[in-house]
């Protein structure tokens, strides 16, 4: 029995003592999780607006209370105005990294700083230190620690240098005065530590929350709109001093114009019964009348975010206009700026979209350089919410163009919300939603943390239902209204009042590139037990939710949701009631890249609609495009057609284009054709893999009879993945073959009789291409190989840009061959002064004129070998040539440009009696239509061209060439451009 005691009393000891130690680590492990904080700074600052000396001149004193468990020695602060000061800070960087050039071009005069920092503590002189490699941050060293729910006065005099232009969201332009991240704030210190980050335009703030009392003093003149509500206003000695208070937000934005017409209002929440004053700012010199209802707009948005998010809680909101310049809109604690819009719907839903940031954003205070998509993102939702409630079933942007596209219009809108996403998906180039804000490239920036995530919550809101999604967004509201809350917090107040497992949404959806595609595999009917047996396959990696729409004829007769499943097969049942389609994700409410397998018919359909131009790939059946086409050259003379493709704004897998061309004056079929088909990212190092064959015929020349040419190149490129999606390197690796057939004259007997010639060639090119956005350059290699030769050359180009709009260009080419057979085709060899139509042998380029050597059309070329503008025959050489292109801007507003070029070749000073090391020429371009139309009027020759063009009667005007670049206007060119 003692023994059995001793027992029972050592397991309940044990248990006891195990209970006790798990209990401590749960209540620890809980303790972490329950470890919010939010430290407090209220805001005093006194700042005057010098409008002469174009600065602000001010004293901030900030109560700021450390409410972490943690001691700190020393507090950072963010001087966002120094983001201005010159081209290496991180916001000059990525101005460049995301194609903008107008602050790296700006004067010295015209970007701005913060100085005159001298930072006190309790009236006590501190040390502080600007950060060498982020001189928009400093950090002050306490003289004493501050402890945990301890508050100290920190105290600082700024001066702040206004740009003279508008960049990013701050400057002047003109009268008008943008004042935003001007003043000493400091880094947000949470959970995670300091969050320090630089000022930068994509990206935005994270700021603690606090109360402000801000009192301007400017000019009479002006007219100032600010963040609060207007305290007092007194006018002493030619200024106005006006003070705003606030309390529970975390900025504080200005502007100031003596332009502007001021209206106000009133409203009442009704949830809450409190009044509100809203006000409006727009200038008198825009004569529009689309600010008129901007009052009203607020009111509506007011009202619609209070009743779908949850109540306002400011007394005030205000919308300003901005300077035609600004672009968009931008957001601050009940107030915003907003650009002109060319009409009133566009207008509306941009003070929607503005307004609505007080939610997601001023209230709801999320680390918006961290994680946008939780700013940018809902706040979108809400946006299309409100266009939906006001403009029911129409798109906010596209408009007319679905009627152009043939859209369904109660589709247009949530098409239109996925459109940009779709296509970045639909060429791999999309990222995740989940990423910090520098991290993304412009489209993504906008297709992505804008578009896609507002799209997210559409399906999600259709899964969960609205009861259920408003009362998780509304719970969310309340638990994180004037706090900091990061992803898991959404996602664990929306998985606590669902009870769902929305790991597929906030892990998946939010937090990777994966793209669905379920796919309607075989329909087997049951009339007997009225039961459609559907079977699906899941083709993707992802496994979230959708549902399955029933359908008689066009009429809805159910639509259920199912979960997501893993296998790659799945069978479901549902209530067939004499249905004549059932339709995967009907309302398109997920992210499906194939909708072509979302659809079975009861009965079978011809599967193929043919549609004028373009469209968008939303639809049960496999859309074919087509299009007139109207062509011209000389041989062939006015040719008539039609295109037959199925590209469109989505990139597909496979694509094609077929284009014959009908020849009246010949009566001959010509045209082009091409078929290619991508693998995406078949390795880690490959975005993509190309397989290409593409076709061409035409009369290229009619000598004596008309000449055809028929040219088959199949293609294979590999297309190399970028670093990251800014990295403007592009990596590519071409395998081109050429089956060259072309109708040739032989003369016998003095007749000609027409032959054909089968030239095949091999090139092997290797590209490589920075494009950033300004000094671009590029590099590109080949070994071009026939029967008859082997070659290989080299071209490095860059651009050397001294203005926004002006630069200089150079090209450096060096080309030999390897190899080549006694007798040898001079067409193939290399020449200083590029290549003419008829010296065009891979029929690379178009050419109105091809075999022609007199006329006008004969002078048109491309820049290739050498690049001498100036034709010539001087230079050519089956060894070696080497060549300096140079074309450069002027100053002034003419479409002019200087060019000179240099070269030299093998036995260059021997070739004959005139001739010399290093041939050159030099003249004036003309250049057209943003550099499509290029024209090129040689001026000075070296020696030996000269005697080469007065030995061929060559005449000025016959030296006038000209070059038109049309991969300026090729449409999908434009298409895989803006998305890459």
């Amino acid at each position: 029995m003692k023994n059995d005691h001793f027992k029972f009393i050592s397991k309940g000891l044990f248990c006891s003592i195990f209970f006790c130690i798990t209990s401590f680590c749960s209540f620890n492990l809980f303790a972490q999780e329950k470890s919010y904080f939010q430290q407090k700074a209220n805001y005093k600052i006194d700042v005057f607006l010098n409008d002469f000396s174009n600065t602000l001149h001010a004293i901030e004193t900030i109560e700021y209370t450390n409410n972490s468990a943690d001691t700190l020695r020393e507090i950072y602060f963010h001087i966002w105005a120094n983001a201005y000061k010159n081209n290496s800070t991180e916001f000059a960087k990525q101005q460049l990294a995301l194609g903008s050039d107008d602050f790296y071009f700006s004067s010295k005069n015209d970007k701005g700083f913060i100085d005159s920092l001298d930072f006190t503590v309790n009236k006590e002189k501190v040390q502080f230190e600007i950060n060498k490699n982020q001189i928009d941050v400093c950090k002050i060293t306490l003289n004493q620690a501050l402890l945990p729910k301890q508050t100290i006065i920190i105290s600082t005099p700024f001066k702040v240098k206004i740009p003279n232009q508008i960049f990013s969201r701050s400057g002047r332009d003109g009268n008008m005065f943008q004042l935003t991240q001007w003043y000493p704030k400091p880094a947000v210190y949470d959970k995670n530590g300091w969050n320090l980050f630089s000022y930068t335009d994509q990206g935005e703030f994270y700021s603690e929350f606090g109360k402000f009392d801000v009192t301007i003093t400017a000019p009479e003149k002006y007219i100032i709109a600010a963040t609060g509500i207007l305290k007092a206003e007194n006018k002493i000695n030619g200024t106005i001093i006006q003070n705003y208070q606030l309390d529970s937000i975390h900025d504080f934005a200005w502007f100031a114009s003596p332009d502007f017409n001021y209206a106000f209002d009133e409203i009442t929440i009704p949830e809450t019964g409190k009044k509100v004053k809203i006000q409006t700012y727009n200038l008198k010199t825009d004569t529009s009348k689309i600010w008129d209802n901007t009052l009203e707009y607020i009111k509506k948005t007011i009202i619609t975010y209070s009743e779908l998010v949850g109540p306002y809680p400011y007394s005030v909101a205000s919308v300003v206009e901005s300077a035609d310049n600004y672009g968009g809109g931008m957001e601050y604690p009940s107030i915003c700026i907003l650009s002109p819009s060319s009409d009133a719907k566009s207008h509306e839903l941009l003070v929607a979209h503005e307004v609505g940031h007080n939610w997601f954003y001023g209230i709801i205070g999320s680390n918006e350089n961290l994680n946008p998509w939780m700013d940018e993102g809902i706040n979108s939702f809400y946006e299309y919410s409100y266009c939906q409630k006001f403009f029911p079933n129409t798109s906010s942007y596209i408009g007319n163009f679905s009627k152009l596209l043939k859209i369904n219009p109660l589709l247009s809108a949530k098409i239109e919300r996925q459109a940009i996403y779709l296509a970045l998906a639909s060429l791999h180039t999309d990222q995740a939603a989940n990423l910090a804000a520098n991290k993304y490239n412009t489209a993504n920036y906008t297709g992505i943390v804008y578009e896609k995530v507002a799209s997210s919550f559409i399906y999600l809101k259709a899964y969960l239902g609205d009861s259920v999604f408003d009362k998780c967004i509304k719970s969310y509201y309340a638990e994180w209204a004037f706090k900091h809350p990061d992803p898991k917090d959404i996602k664990a107040v929306f998985e606590r009042i669902s009870n769902k497992d929305l790991s597929w949404f906030f892990d998946d959806i939010i937090g990777t590139t994966k793209r669905p595609d379920y796919a309607l595999k075989s329909l087997l009917i049951q009339q007997e037990a009225n039961i459609a047996i559907l079977k699906l396959k899941n083709k993707s990696n992802f496994t979230g939710p959708f549902s399955i729409s029933t359908y008689k004829d066009h009429n809805l007769i159910s639509k259920q949701w199912f979960n997501g499943f893993k296998t790659k097969k799945y069978t479901v049942g549902i209530p067939y009631n004499n249905a004549t389609k059932f339709v995967i994700d009907s309302d398109f409410e997920t992210f499906d890249l194939n909708r072509k397998n979302n659809v079975c018919n009861v009965k079978k359909k011809i599967n193929l609609h043919l549609k004028f131009l373009t469209g968008i790939d939303c639809f049960e059946k496999r859309e074919v495009y087509y299009s007139p086409i109207l062509a011209w050259n000389l041989y062939d003379h006015w040719m008539f057609g039609a295109a037959i493709y199925n590209k469109n704004i989505f990139v597909k897998n496979t694509e094609y284009l077929i284009a014959p061309l009908y020849s009246y004056s010949t009566s001959t079929l010509n045209g082009i054709a091409s078929i290619s088909h991508s693998f995406y990212q078949p390795v880690s190092f490959l975005q993509r893999i190309n397989i290409e064959l593409n076709s061409q015929t035409f009369i290229y020349s009619n000598y004596k009879s008309n000449l055809h040419y028929t040219k088959l190149q199949p293609q294979l490129t590999f297309n190399f993945k970028k670093k990251n999606a800014l990295s403007p390197l592009l990596n590519q690796i071409k395998l081109s073959y050429y089956s060259i057939n072309e109708d040739m004259l032989t003369k016998s007997n003095g007749n000609y009789i027409k032959t054909n010639k089968i030239n095949d060639f091999g090139r092997i090119s290797y590209t490589l291409n920075n494009e950033k956005t300004i000094n671009q350059n590029k590099l590109i290699a080949n070994i071009e190989l026939n029967k008859s030769f082997q070659k290989a050359y080299i071209e490095l180009f860059q651009k050397i840009a001294y203005t926004q709009e002006k630069s200089m260009d150079i090209r450096l080419f060096a080309g030999a061959f390897i190899w080549q057979e006694t007798k040898y085709y001079g067409n193939y060899n290399f020449r200083m002064s590029g290549q003419t139509g008829y010296q065009d042998y891979l029929y690379d380029n178009i050419h109105f004129a091809r075999s022609e050597q007199n006329g006008m059309l004969s002078q048109q070329f491309s820049i290739t070998d050498g690049g001498f503008k100036s034709f010539t025959y001087v230079g050519q050489s089956n060894k070696w040539i080497a060549s300096v292109n140079i074309e450069s801007d002027i100053p002034g507003i003419l479409p002019i440009r200087l060019f000179a070029d240099f070269g030299t070749y093998e036995r260059a000073d021997k070739v004959f009696t005139e001739s010399q090391l290093v041939p050159f020429d030099a003249g004036i371009s003309i250049q057209l239509f943003s550099k499509t139309l290029k024209i090129y009027i040689p001026l000075l020759y070296s020696s030996d061209i000269k005697y080469v063009n007065n030995l061929n009667n060559f005449s000025f005007l016959q030296q006038i060439r000209f070059i038109i670049d049309f991969e300026k206007i090729n449409v999908w060119k434009m298409r895989e451009n803006y998305l890459k």
